[in-house]
């Protein structure tokens, strides 16, 4: 349930930062979603469910997406949903994703997994029927296939990119008598003529 802010909160609150009110205030903000939820939970305990606390429920998931999954896998066919949040809790297990840059991206490798699954079901669906003399088929099989490349080579940056994210760097110690350290040197060698 959106709740409209009336001039009066508008002119009450104009000592208040304006930047900090409205993000506040704002219709997506997660905080204020989840208490509206929480909220209307309470008042309807032991009542059922109704439409408004189900739309709720919606808004509720999709501001915790990067916990519930729920905005990525909406990207996808539905019989790849389940799927897709269990590679993402799988990756974020396996790579201890617990900031929200590293929960973003194990939600990214996941899709380029099911997208890559996709693409490789349409083009194994096709091929049965062999090349075609139709120039636009062939340039299905093509699009598909770059399509597949693209998304493989977006898995594996990704995933290059959440190892490096979440691997703790080890400090370099180095210990020694003596350190030859140069940069830009020049030798000079004169031959001279007795």
């Amino acid at each position: 349930m959106k709740k409209k802010i009336s001039k009066k909160q508008l002119v009450a609150n104009k000592n208040q930062d304006t930047r900090q009110f409205v993000i506040e205030n704002s219709l997506y903000n997660t905080d204020k979603i989840i208490n509206s939820f929480t909220e209307t939970m309470d008042e309807n305990i032991g009542k059922g469910t109704n439409d408004d606390m189900c739309q709720q429920f919606v808004e509720t998931s999709m501001a915790l997406g990067l916990n519930t999954h729920l905005p990525v896998a909406d990207s996808v066919p539905k019989e790849f949903r389940s799927f897709l949040v269990s590679v993402t809790k799988e990756t974020e297990r396996d790579y201890n994703c617990d900031t929200a840059p590293a929960k973003a991206l194990a939600q990214t490798i996941a899709l380029c997994h099911v997208r890559i699954i996709c693409y490789t079901k349409r083009l194994n669906e096709m091929l049965p029927n062999e090349v075609s003399p139709h120039k636009s088929k062939n340039g299905y099989y093509e699009l598909l296939g770059k399509e597949i490349e693209r998304t493989q080579r977006q898995l594996n940056s990704t995933t290059l990119t959440l190892k490096q994210l979440t691997t703790q760097t080890q400090p370099l110690n180095v210990k020694a008598n003596t350190a030859f350290i140069a940069q830009n040197q020049q030798f000079n060698h004169n031959e001279t003529n007795d």
